[in-house]
């Protein structure tokens, strides 16, 4: 995944480095080789440079290092990825609640209608 994104954004090992929070362009390359893990606490990081979703590339990273870890996040809050379209309705929702905790009215559940109300003072 790293080596697809950064030939696609055309991004040398050393700004992926750098962005990492590294000196070295080789650890770039352990990275993309398999040599090395991604500590957990640089996905995000590593998810802005490439231009990713953070949740996207901690999903392939947990299922590559720690698939239980995974399968029990999965199951206590559902699935980790969001569609595109899912995280446009949220950001949409918390920029029209502008600041203020946002609730839901459901009117129609099978067709999925729903009416989005900031509560005041929440």
């Amino acid at each position: 995944m790293i080596e697809t994104a950064q030939q696609g954004l055309e991004l040398s090992d050393t700004h992926i480095a750098e962005a990492l929070g590294f000196d070295h362009p080789v650890v770039t390359q352990l990275l993309k080789q398999g040599k090395m893990r991604l500590p957990i606490a640089k996905v995000p990081q590593l998810a802005e440079v490439l231009e990713v979703q953070p949740a996207k590339l901690l999903q392939l990273l947990l299922r590559e290092t720690s698939p239980d870890m995974l399968d029990a996040i999965e199951a206590c809050y559902g699935p980790m990825l969001l569609s595109d379209a899912e995280v446009r309705l949220i950001r949409s929702i918390r920029q029209a609640g502008n600041g203020r905790k946002p609730g839901v009215v459901m009117f129609d559940k099978e067709a999925v209608v729903a009416m989005i109300v900031a509560t005041p003072g929440v």
